[in-house]
């Protein structure tokens, strides 16, 4: 078996006597999907938090791709992506305009954009204004441009 992707390892954040994380456990192989499911309060922001190095958590360890995200957080981050709550893009650009915006910022190629919007099912409304997208496709336009 390969060594996972992620792992998490007795991750705990303590907020004085409340414990949002209390020893999570936790592998993510390479290539798979993976989102924190549960009801509120059940520390699903917090461990999102500590893994975009958002906060610090009380104890534990976090590796991504072998590195300790903790310690070497510059290196590590640069494989980190997250989509927390619903992305915000300019509602009267198109989504290829606005996911434009963020590969020239990262000194991409346009045709990542066009090559993204078709791998998460937009290509059919990448000439739509984004202000009328549904919130699904929103949220898949924020996980195109993460």
């Amino acid at each position: 078996m390969s060594r996972p992707l992620l792992s998490l390892r007795g991750l705990a954040k303590h907020y004085g006597t409340v414990r949002a994380l209390d020893g999570v456990d936790l592998d993510v192989s390479e290539g798979a999907v993976f989102g924190f499911l549960g009801p509120n309060g059940a520390g699903k922001t917090t461990a999102i938090r500590i893994l975009a190095g958002l906060a610090r958590p009380t104890r534990g360890e976090v590796r991504l791709d072998g590195r300790d995200l903790l310690r070497d957080r510059t290196r590590a981050a640069l494989g980190f992506r997250a989509l927390v709550e619903v992305p915000a893009f300019h509602p009267g650009l198109t989504g290829l305009e606005n996911l434009l915006v963020f590969t020239r910022l990262a000194r991409a190629p346009a045709s990542d954009a066009t090559a993204l919007l078709e791998r998460l099912g937009l290509a059919h409304a990448a000439e739509r204004a984004v202000g009328g997208y549904s919130l699904g496709m929103r949220q898949r336009l924020g996980i195109a441009q993460a």
